[in-house]
C-alpha cells in the first residue's frame, strides 16, 4: 500500500517538482517522503539493520503530513472533496493509515532524544521552505496565515508526542513505577 501511495503521490506532485529548481524540489511531496520513510524503516526492520533518526522522522513526518492533508481537506471541502468524494475519500482514508501506522515504528523501536530533536529541525526546515520558499503543496492560497500556523504548530505536537516514545522516557516511567513517591 505504501509502495502505491508513494508512486501516486509523487506522480500527484510531478508537476509542482519539475516547477521548482532542483534544491527545492525535495520539499515538495512531503506525504510521498514520508510514506517513503516508512518503507526505508520496515526494510531495516526486516533486515535487523540499526534505525537510527530513520524511525523518529518516519514517525513524525507520517503524523504530521497525514493529518496535515486531511486539515487541509477540511478547510478547502469544494476544493477538494465535492470535486470527486470517492477519490478523495479513498485519500483521507490512506492519510488516516499514515498516522496509524507511524505507532506501528515504536513497535521496534525506542527514539533517542537527539532523533527527535533532528526530526524536529528536519521538519521545521521543511515549514519554512514551503510557507516562505513556495514549495507547499498547492491549495487555494485564502486560510493561508491559519494554514501555516497549523503546520509550524503540529510539527511541535507531532515532535512532542515522539519525545512520549524515547529511550529516556521509558527510562523515566520504569522509575515512577519501581517508586511512586
Amino acid at each position: 500500500m505504501n509502495i502505491a501511495g508513494v508512486i501516486a503521490g509523487f506522480d500527484f506532485y510531478y508537476p509542482q517538482m519539475i516547477s521548482q529548481p532542483l534544491w527545492k524540489m525535495l520539499f515538495v511531496p512531503d506525504c510521498p517522503l514520508a510514506a517513503l520513510l516508512f518503507c526505508i524503516f520496515l526494510v531495516f526492520v526486516l533486515t535487523k539493520r540499526r534505525k537510527g533518526a530513520l524511525g523518529a522522522l518516519a514517525f513524525t513526518s507520517l503524523i504530521k503530513y497525514g493529518f496535515w492533508t486531511i486539515f487541509i481537506f477540511s478547510v478547502y471541502p469544494a476544493e477538494y472533496i465535492y470535486w470527486d468524494p470517492p477519490y478523495y475519500l479513498a485519500v483521507t482514508a490512506f492519510h488516516l493509515l499514515m498516522m496509524v501506522e507511524a505507532y506501528v515504528i515504536i513497535h521496534f523501536q525506542r527514539f533517542d532524544t537527539n532523533d527527535v530533536l533532528l526530526s524536529l529541525a528536519v521538519l521545521l526546515a521543511n515549514d519554512v521552505m514551503d510557507y516562505y520558499f513556495g514549495t507547499v503543496p498547492l491549495f487555494p492560497i485564502e486560510h493561508m496565515e491559519m494554514v501555516r500556523a497549523v503546520s509550524f504548530i503540529s510539527t511541535f505536537l507531532v515532535c512532542a508526542e515522539a519525545l512520549r516514545f524515547t529511550k529516556d522516557a521509558e527510562l523515566l516511567s520504569a522509575r515512577s513505577r519501581q517508586n511512586p513517591l
